[in-house]
């Protein structure tokens, strides 16, 4: 499973509110950290960013205990 980091904040920025990304980023980011990810590169992803593994999953678990919801299925690639 895999998913492009812009589909989701710009999903996450228009259906959850203005700023949900930055939160999503903001507890994330010691795992993106650790895949040698800055703060800015995660803030503002490049539009080739592709979430996968460790870094998707986390993702995915912050938007569900930040908001509980779920990332739609159409974002994510096979």
């Amino acid at each position: 499973m895999k998913a492009n980091a812009i589909d989701i904040k710009n999903w996450a920025n228009s259906n959850i509110s203005p700023l949900a990304w930055k939160r999503i980023v903001l507890r994330t980011l010691p795992t993106f950290n650790e895949f040698g990810f800055e703060l800015d590169q995660v803030e503002t992803p490049e539009s080739n960013l592709i979430l996968e593994g460790k870094l998707l999953h986390t993702v995915f678990e912050s938007v569900d205990e930040l908001y509980r919801v779920e990332v739609p299925a159409q974002l994510v690639m096979a």
